[in-house]
């Protein structure tokens, strides 16, 4: 099976993809994937990503119903990362044995409000990175684990990283039938734990 999700995708996110590829793994079947800033809304389609991933698809079917070359490794990750302008080729490819080692590394912080990754630059300007959802119920109270979709992005030096927690994120998600009131949660502590690659310690493009 050869797996394919857009970062960016609003309708089919990473995450889709990444259940199926930990099932099939753990059932010991082929699977490889393949994310890049692509699909649905709002995710650009960028040329050299959408034509690598046209080719990597085409040795797929070649090997494995043609039985001509060689398909992509199993459990294997090729990424394309999110770039601006949108006329810009995506960056990469990284290519890696698996998903875990596509990211070796993470950062850890807190904040007193979590939950949409945005980019500030030095102009003051600010960039939507990744999203998530968490749908409470009725006077939900405790510890809440969340993750976001998750991006292949590069923070250019000097940006800000900033989290924020909405208490609705329409008409991105749709908000409950049931929902009074629009004011955000309460929350008394948040940490973000943000999965990373380093190209100094990690190399430019393979693991």
């Amino acid at each position: 099976m050869l797996l394919e999700s857009g970062w960016s995708d609003d309708l089919f996110p990473p995450e889709q993809s990444l259940r199926v590829d930990d099932q099939v793994r753990a059932m010991k079947g082929y699977v490889a994937l393949m994310v890049g800033d692509l699909g649905h809304s709002p995710g650009t389609n960028k040329e050299n990503t959408d034509h690598a991933f046209n080719e990597e698809g085409a040795r797929f079917f070649e090997a494995r119903l043609k039985h001509e070359g060689k398909a992509p490794a199993s459990g294997g990750v090729t990424a394309y990362t999110q770039t601006c302008p949108t006329s810009a080729p995506g960056g990469g490819p990284y290519t890696a044995r698996n998903w875990s080692t596509l990211h070796r590394h993470a950062l850890t912080f807190g904040s007193s409000a979590a939950q949409a990754f945005t980019s500030a630059g030095g102009s003051g300007e600010e960039r939507l990175i990744s999203r998530g959802v968490y749908r409470l119920t009725e006077n939900e109270t405790g510890m809440i684990t969340l993750q976001l979709h998750g991006n292949g992005y590069e923070f250019a030096k000097g940006d800000t990283v900033k989290l924020q927690l909405l208490g609705r994120d329409a008409p991105y998600y749709r908000a409950s039938k049931r929902a009074r009131s629009t004011s955000k949660p309460r929350t008394s502590a948040c940490r973000c734990r943000h999965p990373e690659r380093r190209p100094s310690v990690d190399g430019p493009r393979s693991l």
